[in-house]
């Protein structure tokens, strides 16, 4: 395969890679399938027509494959890391109250990072109308949250 040949394949794919592998962009994953559906058929009637070019094609199919898995184990990962997060976090604001029979002020006063869990992950601990509120981002939409419930005890999404 050529240079060319790369970077018709590798400019596009960048484009698409940059926009849906970041926290909440997981909405970008339709973008990322449409571009896929484009290449694939592109590529399934450049390789009807022109027999020398099937190695050529089915090459960038495998990329872009490769590519869509990517951005999807990325997003579920994001999704299974922040929620796991979060339950720690819940645990241990849970432990705090049944030892001091309150909520602590912030999620520092328990031993936790709350910066970096913040940064990382989305999650934010605070207090709404004199109730506490563990929130975390989700991977997929940029401006929903899902927030625990700390009287049922329950994860709730959040749409805004």
């Amino acid at each position: 395969m050529k240079v060319t040949s790369y970077l018709k394949t590798a400019i596009p794919l960048a484009v698409i890679l940059f926009l849906a592998l970041q926290k909440g962009t997981g909405f970008g994953m339709p973008l990322m399938l449409m571009a896929f559906l484009v290449v694939t058929v592109f590529n399934v009637v450049r390789m009807i027509r022109k027999r020398e070019l099937r190695k050529v094609c089915v090459v960038r199919l495998t990329i872009w494959i490769a590519a869509l898995v990517l951005v999807f184990a990325m997003v579920i990962h994001w999704d299974e890391r922040s929620r796991t997060e979060a339950n720690v976090a819940v645990k241990a604001i849970l432990a705090q109250k049944a030892r001091t029979g309150s909520f602590p002020a912030s999620l520092g006063a328990i031993g936790l990072d709350e910066g970096a869990l913040h940064d990382r992950l989305g999650i934010r601990y605070f207090f709404r109308e004199g109730h506490p509120v563990l929130a975390y981002q989700s991977s997929v939409m940029p401006l929903t949250t899902y927030d625990y419930d700390f009287e049922s005890g329950k994860w709730v999404e959040n749409p805004y």
